[in-house]
């Protein structure tokens, strides 16, 4: 497989509170964060999102895992309850 790099996008001049890793859109509907190659947050954070069917992780290091039903025994992606770094077993990529 050859993976060739992401081109970065162009980061905005015009986000609403900006504190130089990201800030608010202009409409203020969403949160961008901006990093420079190598670059990381501060602080590792992790979103869950869910439903009573459906639910994932996506976190600042592109970890991601994803449940149905229930999260302890309906799996549909390999995740493990350690602090070390994990390898990102899916991913969601939201825009």
């Amino acid at each position: 497989m050859d993976l060739q790099p992401t081109v970065p996008l162009p980061r905005p001049q015009d986000l609403l509170y900006d504190n130089g890793l990201g800030g608010f859109s202009p409409d203020g509907r969403e949160y961008c964060i901006y990093l420079a190659p190598g670059q990381v947050t501060p602080a590792p954070w992790t979103n869950v999102i869910a439903n009573p069917h459906f639910g994932s992780l996506a976190s600042e290091s592109g970890l991601g895992a994803s449940w149905a039903e229930n999260s302890g025994e309906n799996r549909l992606s390999p995740w493990g309850m350690i602090r070390s770094p994990m390898s990102p077993a899916s991913a969601v990529f939201a825009r």
